[in-house]
């Protein structure tokens, strides 16, 4: 293709402008004719644009007055260009391996030479990720993971099949591959580094605890790495891997407390494990997540996840669980647990003070530091104590919380003097041997135990110090729960006293014949005192409670009274339950209250 523009006739042009020789010689000048110009103008501007298609091969639409000249675009370079160095980098490296391996096979070098060698060499790799600038994480990526695929078959070989490390050996240099794959993860917040070192590690450890029957030192590795996480999150490097850490922390904690407690002892081919070692292990758990947890919470104001309220739970459960089965609950390790567990829960409930001022979304650590202290001082407490002392406890925990909640205005600690009480009259008796004398079919009069009584008379003080703090015809909310636990708890200790003292003062036939009658009554005249209660004080859960208790004296006049009541007896019964039905509607018809 000739690439020079083809021949423009200007003939016009020159006509135009060339002059015509007089006879004296003088020219006279002739005007150019300024629309052919302009025509040879635009001809020559189309043919320059064509000129300029065929050259580059697109089409450029250029303004007639620009003169700026374009550039040509350069192709962008191929991603896989990019990656393949990258790749080979890798390959080369566990080529390396493989040499290194292969000169202690043929005992080029002695055998602990070349698996040192092999774990240096593999450090070496991870080192080379962390001086990748932050722009080229996939280099430091894929470097990470070379280090991963040398160092975890390089360990397997070396401890279980050549036996060239020991167990605790091999433990260490776990514990240093995952430190410094996290210290890596830091520089440039290469993350996927910290996931492949976090993942390659405890996938050496569980293989190896499961191949060598070796628990402890590997155990105690998990633990450790454990322990390298939380303190990493607790200075601002939260890494998402913490919960994969935790759950294979806990399974080997479980794990080794069941091989220890194991009916015949420790099978045949696992390595012996003392007790001081298993008690250990239980504590270290406890220790590292309590501390984490706490230190994030208090010392920086974090708010609490999902995650770390799960794990303390479980941390709590598994350690105290652990160490009462080792030790196959000898009087020490209960009082040891269970002192523990109040001193943890009284803490907890401090703490949860220190969080009163906080709203919003960190009301969730005042919340999950009372519910922790709930349950802590409820496990030490059954742990402790029994009986009437349980009971005489209980109570007073729960008037203890009514008193801070009304003082301090904690409205949630009303929830916890609920839980005290409904443990405390589930523990003492006072529930069944209420529903005994309620809906039971034997007569006569039972004393309660003196359990029961200490609970009965705390439930009515319990209601007497709500009656005071919570506020009249208040709406249903999650506030006014716990009070209808209080005053239905306290209502039924009293009906269940008068039944059984009904009971007891008719006694002998009179008694048996009459015994379906009296509870009847009981139960309905107790839903009619609740009305008039309710309706002369204004309290609105006095109400609500009439309708359960009428609930439950139909309950019984359907499957008690009719198919065994004698027909004095079935008179009764049937007269105070229809009494009681038209009595309730006048007694609530100035209500303007809805139920």
């Amino acid at each position: 293709m000739d690439p020079r523009p083809e021949a423009i006739n200007l003939s016009g042009m020159g006509e135009s402008v060339r002059g015509q020789d007089s006879p004296d010689g003088v020219s006279d000048a002739v005007p150019p004719d300024l629309p052919a110009l302009a025509r040879q103008m635009q001809v020559l501007e189309h043919r320059v644009h064509a000129l300029e298609e065929r050259l580059e091969g697109t089409p450029r639409f250029v303004q007639a007055s620009s003169r700026s000249t374009p550039t040509p675009v350069r192709p962008s370079r191929d991603g896989t260009a990019k990656a393949a160095p990258v790749v080979g980098e890798a390959l080369l490296a566990i080529a390396g391996a493989y040499l290194l391996r292969a000169l202690a096979e043929y005992k080029a070098v002695p055998l602990t030479v070349g698996v040192v060698a092999g774990i240096l060499y593999a450090l070496v790799w991870l080192i080379l990720a962390a001086r990748v600038a932050p722009k080229k994480r996939v280099v430091g990526t894929i470097r990470g993971v070379t280090s991963a695929l040398i160092l975890v078959p390089l360990l397997w070989e070396a401890t279980v099949q050549f036996g060239a490390l020991s167990s605790w050996t091999a433990a260490g240099v776990v514990i240093v591959y995952s430190c410094l794959g996290l210290a890596v993860s830091w520089r440039g917040s290469l993350r996927i580094t910290a996931w492949t070192t976090t993942l390659a590690s405890l996938l050496a450890l569980v293989a190896l605890l499961i191949a060598t029957h070796d628990l402890v030192p590997f155990t105690l590795a998990l633990l450790v790495m454990a322990a390298v996480v939380e303190g990493s999150a607790c200075l601002g490097h939260a890494s998402p891997e913490r919960w994969v850490v935790a759950m294979i922390a806990d399974f080997a904690v479980l794990f080794l407390a069941s091989i220890v407690v194991r009916e015949g002892g420790v099978p045949e081919g696992y390595v012996p494990i003392s007790t001081a070692m298993a008690l250990a292990a239980q504590i270290a758990l406890l220790v590292i997540y309590l501390s984490s947890t706490s230190l994030r919470a208090l010392g920086y104001g974090a708010i609490l996840t999902g995650f770390e309220t799960t794990q303390i739970i479980l941390a709590l459960v598994l350690s105290a669980t652990g160490v009462l089965r080792i030790t196959h609950g000898g009087a020490a390790a209960v009082d040891l647990v269970s002192a523990f567990s109040l001193l943890c829960g009284v803490l907890f409930y401090g703490f949860s003070f220190g969080f009163g001022r906080y709203t919003g979304r960190r009301c969730r650590n005042l919340y999950t530091y009372s519910i922790l202290g709930l349950l802590l001082v409820l496990a030490g407490t059954v742990m402790q104590f029994s009986g009437a002392l349980l009971a005489l406890v209980l109570s007073l925990f729960a008037l203890l919380t009514l008193f801070i909640a009304r003082w301090a205005d904690q409205g949630s600690l009303r929830w916890h003097a609920a839980a005290y009480l409904l443990l405390a009259t589930m523990l003492s008796g006072l529930a069944a041997w209420a529903t005994t004398h309620l809906l039971g079919t034997g007569y006569g009069w039972t004393p309660p135990p003196l359990a029961a009584r200490i609970t009965a008379t705390t439930t009515i003080l319990a209601y007497l110090l709500v009656w005071k703090s919570a506020k009249a015809w208040s709406s249903f909310s999650a506030q006014t729960v716990p009070v209808l636990v209080i005053v239905a708890t306290a209502s039924w200790a009293l009906a269940g006293l008068a039944a059984g003292a009904l009971s007891g003062l008719c006694g002998g036939a009179l008694a048996g014949s009459l015994c379906g009658a009296l509870r009847t009554f009981v139960l309905t005249l107790m839903a009619i005192l609740l009305a008039f209660s309710g309706m002369a004080w204004k309290r609105r859960e006095l109400l609500w409670l009439l309708y359960p208790f009428m609930a439950l004296a139909g309950y019984k006049l359907l499957v008690q009274d009719l198919p065994r009541g004698q027909t004095l007896s079935l008179f009764a019964s049937l007269f105070l339950y229809g009494g009681a039905l038209i009595l309730l509607p006048r007694i609530l018809q100035k209500s303007r209250v809805p139920f």
